[in-house]
């Protein structure tokens, strides 16, 4: 997160260096931001101190600023706040295939969805996906699932379009675990990296805190998911140092997956959602227009 929450006493700039400092350390492959919003200026300081080392997909900037040498937009795109863009290192061999950008169903402007398919150089394929959400509970304080819901629908439609490939799912959910939306992203086919890394580092830490404060007891609220079918993760860890502290009111969280097998496209099955009809033919079981002779069709 990079709120301008100022409340640690530095600057936007040197706020923004704290965090940059933090990601070069680290230079993972991807980095999926949240709250990065596009009017403030801690937002454009990180973008250019990272703009030697990382590219950003411009999927959702491009949803909210369709003419990007326009200074002229709508009302609609002045009220977006909220923005979850997607950066790739220069040096990790990765290629863009495909991004894009969905509002969740509420069409509130800071719940979105932004994904990328990326391929490496050995041709192997996968999505990352960066979902921001705020509360998602009923009136009594129940816990819904729309969000979630949405979200998976969102990262379904990329893979009907490339396939049912490994994905790994970041975001500040605003759910924690034991939730129901927390369950119906287990039970949509994924496990969260703070629970099955082979390495944890960061048991009982939460990731929001008040900046300037380096409080560890809060939720657990930005989760890395993934398919097992695809990927292991290796590590996890809740990155909680003086430079996150006073950056930023949210840790970064590093996770490091490994591909259990290759996904290149010729790897990659369709996506089968479970939701295909069946055709009905009226011939019989096989179509042949002749029913089979063990089968006896009723009168």
């Amino acid at each position: 997160s990079t709120r301008s929450d100022n409340d640690s006493g530095y600057s936007d700039q040197q706020r923004a260096e704290l965090l940059v400092d933090t990601y070069l350390v680290y230079m993972p492959d991807v980095i999926t931001f949240n709250e990065m919003i596009p009017g403030r200026n801690i937002n454009a300081i990180i973008r250019s101190l990272l703009s030697e080392y990382y590219t950003f997909t411009e999927a959702e900037y491009l949803n909210l600023f369709p003419d990007p040498s326009s200074d002229q937009m709508d009302d609609n795109l002045k009220n977006r706040r909220y923005s979850t863009p997607i950066a790739y290192s220069k040096t990790a061999g990765l290629t863009e295939i495909d991004s894009g950008f969905s509002y969740l169903s509420d069409m509130i402007s800071y719940h979105g969805v932004a994904w990328t398919v990326f391929e490496n150089g050995e041709g192997n394929r996968f999505l990352v996906a960066s979902a921001h959400f705020s509360s998602n509970q009923d009136i009594d304080g129940n816990w819904l699932t729309t969000f979630a819901e949405d979200t998976i629908t969102i990262i379904n439609q990329a893979r009907e379009e490339y396939g049912d490939l490994p994905v790994i799912a970041n975001g500040d959910w605003f759910f924690w675990q034991n939730t129901a939306p927390y369950r119906y992203i287990i039970e949509s086919g994924f496990l969260d990296a703070s629970e099955e890394a082979v390495n944890r580092y960061s048991d009982g830490i939460g990731t929001y805190h008040t900046i300037g404060v380096g409080s560890t007891d809060r939720v657990e609220e930005d989760m890395s998911f993934f398919n097992p079918t695809w990927l292991q993760a290796l590590a996890h860890k809740n990155l909680v140092d003086f430079y996150t502290v006073n950056g930023s009111d949210h840790y970064p969280v590093l996770a490091d997956y490994a591909l259990l097998k290759p996904s290149t496209v010729d790897d990659i099955p369709e996506f089968d959602d479970g939701t295909g009809e069946v055709e009905i033919v009226e011939e019989g079981p096989g179509g042949s227009g002749e029913w089979g002779t063990d089968v006896v069709p009723e009168s």
